[in-house]
């Protein structure tokens, strides 16, 4: 069948032949496209992710801070070296 239609229309086969081609690139295009902007978005949400961990991290020393103090208060030996300083 397939010698049919290239005996009856070569230029018609060869037409689809170049589209086939064309779609591929469109498509490898596109997919380098999508690539890149999934490797962007990873890298963006690595900063993020380092960002929110140095904020974790600052937040938690603060509460160590807090609670030291507050514990400081609390104890009446450790209110005698608190006044001390």
């Amino acid at each position: 069948m397939s010698d049919g239609v290239l005996k009856s229309d070569p230029d018609a086969v060869w037409n689809y032949v170049v589209s086939l081609n064309e779609n591929k690139e469109y498509v490898d295009e596109a997919v380098k496209g999508a690539k890149d902007a999934l490797e962007s978005l990873l890298q963006r949400l690595n900063q993020k992710r380092s960002s929110i961990a140095d904020k974790r991290s600052e937040w938690e020393d603060q509460i160590r801070f807090y609670a030291d103090e507050s514990e400081s208060e609390q104890d009446p030996k450790k209110q005698e070296d608190y006044r001390k300083k």
